[in-house]
């Protein structure tokens, strides 16, 4: 038997050991814990570089898949080479974050094109060969307070000497920072850029104006040129002004001579790819004096009677009135005080109004502005034949692209001008109450653009009528586009979605060049389409990200309906003031006529009458303020539900994560304070 104290000490040298073992384990599992964190990080980093998660509305961290087809197939190696100063990135935050974002894109783009694309991040200091290497290369210097300059731009180079150059990446660009690099990249791996003739009469292209000023070239021209080469048709011209190009783009007002349009009907006929733009009423061109007479579109108009030989209307005189997708604007009425309306001529077109069949066309444009549109559609006879006849073979079809909803009317373009919301709003309610207002056909809505397919017959000598005239298309088949007659056309009823105001901003970044900030779709649409007229669909979907405004759709559909509610009460009030006035002006012109006394009997009908112009008034005013009030505390409320709202429940999750961790802390204390309970009893 053991003594006490060796049984003692035996039992230290247990509790010791012990201690060891528990101190071991625990490091042990410090050191496996530390391992699994390197292990998961390092298989993250070589493994799940390339799994995100973009939760923005525009997609801004994520590649699109024009751009992987881009970077897919290019064949010539290409090097992008960044200069970014760190002095501006140590003065200026927000750069530092937009370089790195610039950096973090270069690197995905040099992973998904290995050995074709290579990427060199470059820090110029002052008064080194880097430096002077930005300087030849065109960049623009952006000036330091203590002296020197800082470089932010892009110079990307190819093997055959061919250099393309972003002399700044401003801020203001940065949801189109993709574009502009997919962009970029294509341009060096291009072998020969598509041709693009365009025939207007239109300022597109800036130029000298008839007062002596210069006129700028439109932004949509610029944006053209990024993937097209683009030339301007000459109006005067024959069959040889077209040429040379791969797709015509056409957009009224044109003034071009009897030769021009026989050359543009023939190379139509022939096959060849074009984008016709046929608007009733040219906003961008009305009020200037160099376009008096020309705004409007004219039944006659000699590109109307192309379309109709080929079996297409636009018609004349007529715009396309549409309370769903109109334009709210602000202006004043005859009293001076600011009001707010829909102006049902300016349609801000979202997924609704685009044909499904056509998704590719609309890919990054979510939204489209147009402005006093007309309508396309289909009429009887045309398809190639003499006009009202039919020329047999395969009729013509139209594969609609974008409509307006099943409230559009047309109305008469003399409502446009001089502009007022509140008298269109009347005119298009009176035109559906008396059912005046023109409509689509029954079951249709009006199509504002569509594809116009279908073969016709060989392209006709000028003015021949009969088919037995038709020119040979073999032998006069001298434009590179002729595709067996089959149409290849897409008609669109607006040519105001080309100016500037109706898509993008435009802001001076100095040197006389202006940056290009869209905020509509419209370039992005006109620029899918031309890819698919040219075979270019490797580029579809990459004209830019739009910066979004985004309302509150919630306040802005219960501020219409409101609205709609107040304006009946309103404009009865204001016939009633205006019959009171009139009662009152015609009591005072009696009494002006009669050169006499007032009378007692007038005097009460003066008095009368003031008393009700007074009252109406009241009524009106409280009628505005009560709808303004209305609208207010709509506002208030969803602004403060979607500013607290999230708080609160964030709140409310937490709290029920604590209330449960501590019901299952209750919980297992519970049932281990039974256990113990158990083993004393034991």
């Amino acid at each position: 038997m053991s003594s006490p104290c060796a049984q003692v000490g035996g039992g230290w040298r247990g509790l010791a050991r012990g201690r060891a073992a528990a101190l071991a384990a625990m490091l042990l599992a410090v050191v496996l814990a530390v391992v699994a964190v390197l292990g998961v990080n390092l298989f993250g980093w070589l493994k799940l570089q390339s799994l995100q998660w973009d939760v923005t509305q525009e997609k801004l961290f994520t590649i699109t898949p024009a751009t992987q087809r881009v970077l897919a197939r290019l064949e010539e190696p290409v090097t992008l080479r960044f200069y970014q100063s760190r002095a501006l990135a140590e003065r200026a935050a927000p750069y530092a974050a937009h370089g790195a974002r610039i950096v973090a894109l270069l690197r995905e783009y040099e992973r998904r094109a290995p050995g074709r694309l290579r990427v060199e991040i470059i820090d110029p200091e002052p008064f080194s060969d880097r430096e002077d290497e930005a300087i030849a290369a065109g960049l623009q210097a952006v000036p330091l307070p203590e002296g020197g300059n800082a470089w932010f731009g892009i110079v990307g180079e190819n093997t055959t000497g061919m250099r393309e150059v972003l002399p700044f990446m401003p801020l203001e660009r940065a949801p189109l920072l993709e574009h502009d690099l997919t962009m970029l990249v294509h341009r060096l791996g291009m072998a020969k850029r598509p041709v693009v003739g365009v025939l207007s009469s239109l300022p597109l292209f800036g130029g000298p104006r008839p007062d002596g000023r210069r006129a700028q070239e439109w932004a949509i021209i610029a944006q053209l040129r990024q993937l097209f080469d683009v030339r301007a048709v000459n109006p005067a011209g024959e069959a040889e002004a077209l040429s040379g190009i791969d797709v015509l783009v056409v957009a009224t007002p044109v003034q071009a001579q009897p030769q021009t349009w026989k050359a543009v009907e023939q190379y139509l006929r022939r096959g060849g790819a074009a984008v016709l733009m046929i608007d009733p009423y040219t906003e961008a061109v009305m009020g200037d004096v160099a376009f008096i007479g020309q705004g409007t579109l004219k039944a006659d108009h000699p590109l109307s009677g192309i379309l109709r030989r080929l079996g297409v209307e636009v018609a004349s005189g007529r715009f396309v009135a549409d309370p769903a997708f109109a334009r709210r604007v602000v202006f004043a009425d005859d009293a001076g005080r600011r009001r707010e309306a829909p102006w049902l001529a300016w349609l801000e077109l979202d997924g609704d109004a685009f044909s499904a069949a056509q998704e590719q066309l609309f890919i990054n444009a979510p939204v489209m502005n147009f402005g006093s549109a007309g309508v396309v559609r289909k009429i009887s006879g045309g398809n190639g034949g003499k006009e009202g006849g039919d020329a047999g073979g395969e009729q013509v079809r139209l594969e609609p692209v974008i409509a307006a909803s099943d409230r559009a009317r047309l109305l008469d373009v003399a409502l446009l001008f001089p502009p007022d919301p509140l008298k269109l709003l009347a005119a298009y309610e009176k035109a559906g109450n008396a059912g005046a207002g023109e409509k689509a056909d029954a079951g249709q809505r009006p199509w504002l653009a569509a594809w116009l397919r279908g073969r016709v017959q060989g392209a006709r000598k000028a003015g021949a009528d009969s088919a037995a005239e038709a020119v040979d298309t073999a032998a006069d088949a001298t434009n590179a586009n002729v595709a067996g007659g089959r149409l290849n056309v897409l008609v669109i009823a607006d040519s105001d979605f080309l100016a500037d105001r109706f898509w993008a901003r435009l802001q001076d970044i100095g040197g006389g060049r202006k940056l290009v900030l869209p905020l509509a779709g419209n370039a992005t649409f006109l620029l899918n389409a031309l890819a698919r007229l040219t075979g270019g669909e490797v580029l579809q979907g990459l004209s830019g990200r739009m910066v979004r405004q985004r309302p509150f759709e919630r306040v802005e559909a219960l501020r219409a309906a409101a609205e709609e509610q107040y304006r009946a009460r309103e404009q009865e009030l204001q016939r009633q003031l205006k019959a009171a006035e009139q009662r009152l002006q015609a009591v005072i012109s009696s009494v002006q006529q009669g050169n006499a006394a007032i009378s007692l009997q007038d005097r009460q009908a003066l008095q009368q009458a003031r008393q009700e112009i007074l009252k109406l008034r009241r009524q009106l005013r409280d009628v505005q303020q009560a709808l303004a009030r209305d609208i207010r505390r709509l506002e208030f409320r969803l602004q403060a539900l979607n500013i607290v709202g999230p708080v609160v429940l964030l709140a409310l999750l937490a709290l029920a994560g604590l209330g449960w961790r501590r019901w299952r802390a209750a919980r297992w204390q519970r049932a281990g304070g039974g256990r113990q309970a158990g083993e004393v009893r034991a």
